[in-house]
């Protein structure tokens, strides 16, 4: 907010005040008023300086009897610019067996909430992804872990990354690719089969692949 919130405490006998960013160039008097939210932190005329960054307001107040303060001064930050996200794997239009996901977040103004850091797989949230998983590097957050949501081959899968900077200002990432599952399932365990009247009763453990298609029963004249 380019007009934030300013909270004065002074003497009962203040009547105005004035403000600026330079401790140079300042508005005229107006009526005192605390807290105060008219001051426009990016406005040149009293030194102030366009885009993100550290901000400075100095105030003067005026008592009824026509003396000032010494001018006393807080700072802040100002950041309107969304943190970067940057998804390093999987890859955007790539196809991939790999199911480990890592990106970076940052921002060099206010910094990164690591709270806000969320990552969705086909628009529904991952039950893999902590914050855990992240680790700190300059202005922001490294993160990798492995999506257990990449189950199913020959499918794409459309992975966002959220996150807020410190001044509440979102930024996303998104990217989509194509899994291919790579290995094989387990091996059918379990196998009994009992004979009928020229027929058979097979049965065997399930397999507990997320992505198994089916199974394929071979029928042989011989044993084993």
């Amino acid at each position: 907010d380019n007009k934030p919130d300013l909270l004065i405490e002074t003497s009962p006998t203040a009547t105005e005040m004035q403000f600026s960013c330079n401790n140079a160039n300042y508005t005229n008097f107006i009526p005192f008023v605390s807290p105060y939210s008219e001051f426009n932190i990016l406005n040149p005329d009293y030194g102030c300086t366009t885009g993100d960054g550290q901000k400075t307001v100095y105030v003067i107040v005026k008592a009824g009897d026509g003396s000032l303060s010494t001018p006393v001064s807080d700072s802040i930050v100002f950041d309107q610019t969304a943190p970067t996200i940057n998804i390093i794997s999987p890859q955007n239009g790539s196809t991939s067996s790999s199911r480990t996901v890592s990106f970076d977040v940052t921002d060099s103004v206010s910094g990164v909430r690591l709270d806000t850091i969320k990552v969705d797989v086909n628009a529904s949230g991952s039950t893999s992804f902590g914050t855990s998983a992240c680790t700190s590097i300059e202005n922001g957050y490294h993160c990798e872990y492995e999506e257990t949501k990449f189950v199913k081959n020959e499918t794409d899968y459309r992975v966002k990354v959220t996150a807020l900077n410190n001044a509440d200002v979102s930024g996303t990432q998104i990217v989509v690719f194509h899994y291919v599952d790579s290995s094989s399932p387990l091996e059918v365990t379990g196998v009994v089969a009992a004979p009928g009247n020229q027929f058979a009763i097979i049965s065997w453990s399930q397999n507990t692949a997320h992505d198994l298609n089916g199974y394929r029963i071979y029928m042989g004249t011989l044993s084993g």
